[in-house]
């Protein structure tokens, strides 16, 4: 490699790895090897964010287009020799969790603000900003209003520091289940506005749709209809009302 900034810093990158490993070496007692392997995920997720930020980079600049590369994710992958879904992993970082440049050449903030702070702060890892970029573009997540999509993503940033990834993706699918139900299906042309939604729990939310029990709002409130194998009448069921307490 040329020498230059890149360079140095590269050689001082290696000799910092090296001082590492040795401090975690064979004679170093058990209680610094597993401090020298939480220092090691530290730095491996800060090289990570530190390709993810460069990876946006050059993706604001234009330079993986201009030197002829299709798509980022072929870019990284011929440049670095990665498998394709290991430089997919990265660009959708860098899509989601970097600011942007908008088409009229504007800076554009990062879609996923609340994950681009645990993940700079090193309380998020790769892998939980894929989780949670996936989740939020999957189908039931684009049917949540704005302000309810903004708040299940601060609710994932916030569990990305608590769970692996594979316990946020589950953990994930079920608060997306849990926050909307369309009355009037949305796949059926449903809007996803006040009137046409109510709050189920998951396993309420895969009863409605895989039983025949039925959603409505009345007088701005929402109640239940069961099966008639259930109650012949069919009564709507809703939560009643609190009790007013008289002013003393």
């Amino acid at each position: 490699m040329d020498a230059g900034p890149v360079g140095t810093a590269r050689e001082r990158l290696q000799q910092a790895i090296a001082h590492l490993v040795d401090a975690a070496g064979p004679t170093a007692t058990a209680d610094a090897v597993v401090d020298g392997l939480r220092a090691f995920e530290e730095a491996r997720r800060a090289l990570d964010r530190a390709m993810v930020e460069a990876t946006a980079d050059l993706q604001r600049r234009g330079v993986f287009a201009e030197r002829g590369y299709r798509s980022p994710t072929g870019a990284l992958s011929d440049l670095l020799g990665w498998e394709r879904f290991e430089a997919r992993r990265r660009v959708i970082a860098a899509e989601n969790v970097c600011a942007q440049i908008g088409l009229d050449g504007a800076a554009l903030a990062a879609r996923l603000p609340a994950t681009a702070t645990v993940f700079a702060a090193g309380e998020a890892g790769l892998r939980h900003v894929e989780v949670i970029a996936r989740l939020l573009d999957s189908g039931p997540a684009r049917r949540l209003s704005p302000e309810t999509w903004a708040s299940a993503e601060v609710q994932l940033a916030a569990k990305a520091a608590l769970y692996p990834p594979s316990e946020l993706h589950t953990w994930g699918t079920q608060l997306i289940e849990l926050l909307i139900h369309h009355v009037h299906e949305w796949q059926h042309g449903g809007p996803t506005t006040l009137h046409n939604l109510v709050m189920l729990c998951a396993v309420h939310h895969r009863l409605i749709h895989h039983s025949h029990w039925e959603a409505r709002i009345l007088d701005g409130l929402p109640e239940f209809i069961p099966p008639s194998w259930i109650d012949l009448s069919r009564t709507p069921r809703r939560r009643p009302p609190p009790l007013l307490q008289p002013v003393s």
